[in-house]
């Protein structure tokens, strides 16, 4: 707080929500509590706690004009530059009036509690204790979620995203008061939500609709009062679905596409003080990298637009996709740009392949063509995205690779596949020999004889040695019709029985 003449600028933190009031000298203290409820729609007259602390002091309570007046002088005695004043309910109490027990002193947060139940009467439970944490000397921690309580604030108030921002804001704000709701009416026009204890009395509403002219939502009634066991912070709430996690952790996602489930169980607990099931986690990350980075499955569709898209932009550049006519399931696709393909002509001349699987929901493989340049490094020619890494797949890839290479394809083939080698392995023929000249037998003294061979011993054998995985073909007896071992020469089937 700033001394300046005789007004004052009170540091003000009511729920983690911090703001700056002017307050004057002749101000009163009823004036002071008018001004914060305004400020926070939260508050309610006659149950509004407040308490102050100073440099030299740890907390003095402020409870009517004369703590009011001893602040002032405490602040001019002491020549301090800023106070700090927390916001707290505190339950059915009597504001103003009364002498001046201001409650200054050294006392810890314990010993002040104690003076707030026996003076105000306080009923402080377990849950209101973490929304009194001016009282306590450990480090305040401030959600990211303390602004929430100020998006829905009062009537006539507008919302330029329609009603999608006020669905939104109307979540946020449910959690952080610590309430659930329920809609009665929910369209694009028109929406209207009451307090899920209704049927018990409770009178929350909210109703709203969409200026036609505009297109703006506007809340038209609202009745921002619980008498429900509406919390300060509802650590599970109905609202914190999948599709809400999703759009909180959208920038956290786009500038960390591998954030993890648990990453985001820990930040919705640290910073927003939400409790939430790691199913409900995973989906909103998949859900947030949709919208970042879209869907893995309508993106097969966007690729035919791609490769047009892709033509224009990179003139002379090479793209080859293939699907099943039938199915229109994604095949293959081969993708060489028309800056690689020249700027191979300048590394050097060797060629890099290589494959890898892919790791994303369709899994597949990537098959690439690199080279390398004058400094050793890789340089990337072409690429194609497969089913699997098989020579199938190879072989397409490689065959696009040298077709649309602009070169010509007999080149790369080996010449012995060429029609003009094939016909010069024919070209010469094999001329008979006449027997017309040949020598009667046994007219030459100098006859060649035959070699000298031994005849095995034992039975000769009828059966060729078969190699060994040679496969047996089966033999159908064309005389009894079976399939075996025999034929219709060896076959012995007695056919008397079948007839």
């Amino acid at each position: 707080m700033i001394f300046q003449m005789d007004s004052l600028i009170l540091l003000c933190n009511y729920r983690g929500e911090s703001c700056g009031i002017r307050i004057f000298h002749n101000n009163s203290y009823a004036q002071l509590v008018n001004k914060l409820i305004v400020r926070w729609s939260g508050l309610k007259a006659g149950e509004v706690g407040l308490s102050y602390s100073l440099e030299t002091d740890r907390f003095c309570m402020l409870r009517n004009d004369d703590d009011l007046d001893v602040m002032f002088e405490l602040v001019s005695s002491s020549g301090l530059n800023r106070v700090k004043v927390s916001v707290f309910d505190a339950g059915s109490t009597s504001g103003g009036g009364g002498g001046s027990n201001s409650g200054c002193g050294g006392a810890g947060g314990d010993q002040q509690l104690a003076i707030l139940r026996k003076d105000w009467k306080m009923d402080v439970d377990k849950q209101e204790l973490e929304w009194v944490p001016s009282f306590c000397m450990h480090k305040e921690t401030v959600l990211l979620s303390a602004g929430w309580s100020a998006l829905i604030r009062e009537v006539m108030q507008k919302f330029a995203g329609g009603v999608v921002e006020f669905r939104d804001a109307l979540a946020k704000y449910a959690m952080h008061c610590g309430f659930e709701y329920d809609f009665v009416k929910n369209d694009q026009e028109r929406v209207t939500a009451v307090c899920r204890e209704k049927k018990s009395g409770c009178p929350w509403i909210v109703h709203g609709r969409v200026d036609k002219l505009s297109r703006f939502f506007y809340i038209r009634e609202l009745n921002n009062v619980h008498n429900c066991d509406a919390s300060a912070l509802k650590v599970k709430h109905s609202r914190a679905s999948s599709s809400f996690i999703g759009k909180l952790i959208l920038e956290e996602v786009r500038s960390r596409p591998q954030k993890r489930p648990v990453d985001v169980l820990d930040d919705m607990k640290r910073l927003y003080g939400l409790s939430i099931s790691y199913k409900r986690a995973w989906t909103g990350v998949e859900k947030s990298k949709a919208d970042v980075f879209g869907d893995y499955s309508t993106s097969f569709d966007e690729l035919r637009w791609w490769v047009e898209a892709a033509r224009q932009t990179n003139p002379d550049s090479v793209f080859d996709i293939e699907f099943d006519p039938q199915t229109k399931r994604f095949v293959r696709m081969f993708v060489a740009f028309r800056a690689s393909i020249y700027g191979f002509n300048h590394c050097r001349p060797m060629l890099f392949l290589d494959g890898t699987f892919l790791k994303a929901r369709h899994k597949g493989c990537l098959l690439a063509a690199s080279a390398k340049d004058g400094n050793k490094g890789l340089f990337p020619i072409c690429f194609a995205i497969v089913d699997a890494e098989t020579n199938v797949s190879w072989s397409w890839f490689l065959v696009c690779a040298i077709y649309n290479s602009g070169k010509d394809l007999q080149n790369y083939v080996d010449p012995y596949y060429m029609v003009e080698t094939y016909r010069e392995v024919y070209l010469l023929p094999i001329y008979p020999i006449p027997t017309l000249g040949k020598p009667a037998p046994g007219g030459n003294e100098d006859t060649i004889l035959p070699p000298l061979s031994r005849k095995p011993s034992g039975r000769p054998r009828k059966k060729r040695l078969r190699s060994n995985g040679e496969k047996i073909r089966p033999i159908q007896c064309g005389r009894c019709g079976k399939v075996g071992r025999h034929n219709r020469k060896t076959c012995k089937e007695d056919l008397r029985a079948a007839d």
